[in-house]
């Protein structure tokens, strides 16, 4: 699995719902399915999925411009916790790994909810020029 949480969240609640996606994206970038991860971005400012599929081959993705050597097909994370500010919005700390490789710990994700679905707010899920 290449989202693990520190601790199992209950069935229903907002972490298990933040979890399930965050899954989604980390095998999107395992599987290098761009569609799959943008999915799971907060619609209307996303970049395109040839701009996402050029910054993965390219850089490695968002952690790859800053961890050389980092292999998008290896990443996972590790001891996911969830920070739940209210509502609508959540943060996660996880370890990060480059397959068994541990590569950073106490990385951040953000995630918001709009419209009554959770998205990922990463940097990657924004763009500049506000393609689809």
């Amino acid at each position: 699995m290449p989202v693990t949480p520190k601790e199992v969240p209950e069935a229903g609640s907002i972490q298990e719902d933040i979890l399930k996606l965050f899954e989604q994206q980390v095998r999107a970038m395992n599987t290098f399915n761009a569609q799959m991860y943008l999915d799971a971005c907060i619609p209307g400012n996303i970049p395109s999925v040839e701009h996402t599929e050029y910054g993965w081959r390219e850089v490695g993705g968002e952690y790859g411009f800053l961890i050389r050597g980092f292999n998008l097909a290896g990443f996972n994370a590790r001891n996911v916790e969830f920070r739940v500010y209210n509502e609508d919005s959540v943060n996660t700390t996880f370890d990060m790994y480059d397959y068994d490789k541990w590569v950073a710990d106490r990385v951040t994700r953000g995630w918001e909810k709009v419209d009554d679905q959770w998205y990922s707010t990463a940097l990657s899920c924004t763009s500049e020029t506000g393609r689809q």
